[in-house]
C-alpha cells in the first residue's frame, strides 16, 4: 500500500473483477464530495483530454497531496515520463465515463490500462483515506480503510463479484522510500 489507510485493520477485497464494476462500486464506499486520484503512466490522448477535462484542483497541505509520492511528481519520471495523477470528484457522470473507458481499455488486444493506480479519500484534517489500489489490475491489492463496517465492505466487494476480507494493515514505512545505510 502506498497510501497509509490509518487504521490496525483494512479490508482487502479478494476475487476476480472488472475495472468496469470498480468504477460503478465507488458511489457505495464515497460520497460525490470526496476526491478519486487516478494515476495513469501513459493514456491515449482521447483518454488523458477526458481526464484533464474533469481534473479538479486538489489543496496541498504542508506542500504534501496524499498522492504525489506515488503519482510521479518527479520520483518516476525517468521510468515513467509521462505518468500523471488526475483527481476528480467520484460524481456519477464521471463513473460511468471512467466505467465505459475501463471497459473499452480491456477490450483492446493486448489490454492497456489508462490508470495504474486508483486512490479514494476525503478531504478534512486530517485527510480519511478511503481506498487504496496501488498497481491496480498489475497484481496489485485493493483495499478498503478498517473504518468501514464489515457490511459496507461486503455490499462495495460483491457488488463486484468479490469478498471483503479484514486483514491487518499491510503499511509500507517509510514513504517515500528513505535511503538506508547497511
Amino acid at each position: 500500500m502506498n497510501i497509509a489507510l490509518e487504521t490496525i485493520d483494512v479490508w482487502e477485497i479478494e476475487g476476480k473483477f472488472d475495472a468496469s464494476a470498480l468504477f460503478m462500486a465507488i458511489p457505495l464506499i464515497c460520497a460525490e464530495t470526496d476526491i478519486l486520484a487516478i494515476g495513469s503512466d501513459d493514456p491515449s490522448d482521447e483518454e488523458q483530454e477526458w481526464l484533464l477535462t474533469h481534473e479538479i484542483p486538489v489543496n496541498r497541505r504542508d506542500n504534501y497531496r496524499p498522492f504525489d509520492a506515488w503519482c510521479y511528481d518527479g520520483i518516476n519520471r525517468e521510468e515513467i515520463p509521462f505518468g500523471k495523477a488526475y483527481a476528480l470528484h467520484p460524481k456519477s457522470e464521471q463513473l460511468q465515463e471512467l466505467s465505459r473507458m475501463a471497459r473499452r481499455a480491456s477490450e483492446r488486444s493486448p489490454k492497456k490500462w489508462f490508470f495504474e493506480h486508483v486512490l479514494a479519500y476525503r478531504e478534512g484534517k486530517p485527510l480519511l483515506p478511503l481506498m487504496d489500489y496501488h498497481d491496480a489490475f498489475l497484481g496489485g491489492s485493493l483495499c478498503l480503510s478498517g473504518l468501514f463496517s464489515e457490511e459496507e465492505a461486503q455490499r462495495f466487494a460483491q457488488s463486484m463479484g468479490a469478498n471483503a476480507k479484514r486483514i491487518h494493515n499491510p503499511v509500507i514505512d517509510p514513504w517515500p522510500f528513505e535511503e538506508t545505510t547497511e
